[in-house]
C-alpha cells in the first residue's frame, strides 16, 4: 500500500511540476500557449485525462473517471482529425452524446439505489475531525480509540478510513465526499451501518452486516459523484 500511494504522489508531484513550469514559462513569454494550441489542438483535455487516469490508479476504474477520461481523449483525437483533414468539422461535439450514452447506461445497469435515511441528532458534530485528500491519499486508523464521528472528503485521491480497533459506543454519523476519488471505511463487527445518498457516476459498496439488535449504528451520509466508496 505504501509503495502504491508513493508511486501515485510522485506521479501527482510530476504532473503538478510540469503545470506550473508551463504556466510559468508562458507568463514570462517563453512560450506561448495559443501556438501550443496551433500545433497541439486540445491539449488542455490532459487536464482531464490525467486527472482520470490518477482516479484509476487510486480507487479502480468506475463510470466517472471513465467518462471523463473518454470525453478528454474525444476532444483530443477530435482536434487532431480535424487538424489533419483540414476540415472545419467539431469532433468536439460528439462529447455531449457521449454523456448521455454514459448516462443512459449508468441508469439502466445501476441498480443499486441507498434510499434517504432519517439520521437522528446524535450529540455534538460540529467538532469532529475532518480527513481530507485531494490529489493524494490519506489513510486514518484507530487502534483503541473512542471514535465519535468524521468527515471524509476525495477529491481526485482516497480517504482510508480504519474503524476495526475503534471503540464505538454510540450511534455516530460519517459525512463522506468523494469527487472523482475513493472513500474505503472499514469498520468494525459490533455495529450497524445505515447508509443514505445516490452516487452520481460512482458506486457504493456496502458489505456490512445490519440489523443486529443492541448495536451501536454509524451513520454514513455520502455525496459521491464520479467516484466510489467501499462500506467493509
Amino acid at each position: 500500500m505504501d509503495r502504491k500511494k508513493n508511486a501515485l504522489n510522485v506521479l501527482i508531484g510530476l504532473v503538478l511540476i510540469a503545470a506550473g513550469v508551463l504556466f510559468a514559462c508562458d507568463a514570462i513569454h517563453l512560450i506561448d500557449l495559443n501556438e501550443i494550441g496551433n500545433v497541439f489542438p486540445g491539449w488542455w483535455a490532459l487536464f482531464i485525462i490525467i486527472p482520470s487516469i490518477i482516479s484509476f490508479i487510486n480507487s479502480g476504474i468506475h463510470f466517472g473517471n471513465a467518462l471523463a477520461f473518454t470525453i478528454g481523449v474525444l476532444i483530443i483525437v477530435g482536434e487532431q482529425l480535424e487538424l489533419i483533414l483540414d476540415k472545419n468539422i467539431s469532433y468536439g461535439k460528439l462529447v455531449f452524446p457521449v454523456i448521455l450514452v454514459f448516462i443512459g447506461l449508468k441508469l439502466v445497469f445501476n441498480t443499486k439505489r441507498f434510499p434517504a435515511v432519517v439520521i437522528p441528532k446524535i450529540g455534538e458534530t460540529s467538532g469532529i475531525p475532518n480527513y481530507t485528500a485531494i490529489f493524494g491519499g490519506y489513510e486514518r486508523r484507530f487502534e483503541g480509540e473512542k471514535f465519535n464521528g468524521a468527515n471524509c472528503t476525495a477529491i481526485f485521491g482516497g480517504v482510508e478510513l480504519d474503524l476495526r480497533g475503534a471503540m464505538i459506543e454510540n450511534d455516530i454519523v460519517i459525512n463522506a465526499t468523494a469527487i472523482f476519488g475513493g472513500i474505503d471505511i472499514f469498520l468494525p463487527d459490533n455495529v450497524n451501518v445505515m447508509v443514505t445518498g445516490v452516487p452520481v457516476f460512482g458506486g457504493i459498496e456496502n458489505k456490512v452486516r445490519n440489523n443486529q439488535q443492541g448495536r451501536p449504528t454509524v451513520y454514513i451520509k455520502s455525496t459521491i459523484i464520479f467516484a466510489g466508496m467501499d462500506i467493509i
